[in-house]
């Protein structure tokens, strides 16, 4: 929005020599102050347009440097790819089922940390100091 403001007085500020001049032949009696309105107005219309053109274009020109630079645009997003559950390899993330592998010793990495009991995985039960074996 600034920017629109900016441009907006910017045309303004170039088109003053033509305010002036529609001032000068009203203040003459060239122009009735319906023709001197007329014309401002339209003087006016033309600058807010001009200002609005100048402010597309500056956006499509940075929308364009940015795709230029591999950076993300409304129209062209950056394709992120979120983990999730299930997916074998690229998530934090498993199935429960698949949290420590079946009941006969389970996942490598998981191994040692959930105490074994007679050859039966005891993750789902309270833990359980297994007897010594002498």
């Amino acid at each position: 929005m600034d920017s629109l403001n900016q441009y907006d007085q910017q045309l303004r500020a170039r088109a003053r020599p033509q305010y002036e001049e529609l001032e000068r032949r009203r203040a003459s009696g060239a122009l009735s102050q319906e023709a001197y309105l007329a014309a401002k107005e339209a003087l006016d219309v033309r600058i807010a347009q001009q200002a609005t053109d100048l402010a597309w274009s500056r956006h499509a020109l940075d929308q364009s440097q940015r795709k230029a630079g591999g950076l993300p645009t409304p129209d062209q997003p950056v394709n992120t790819n979120v983990p999730t559950a299930g997916r074998g390899g690229d998530s934090l993330y498993r199935p429960f089922n698949q949290q420590y592998g079946n009941a006969t010793g389970g996942n490598q990495e998981m191994n040692g940390l959930i105490p074994t009991v007679g050859r039966v995985n005891n993750a789902s039960t309270k833990y359980v100091t297994p007897e010594p074996q002498y």
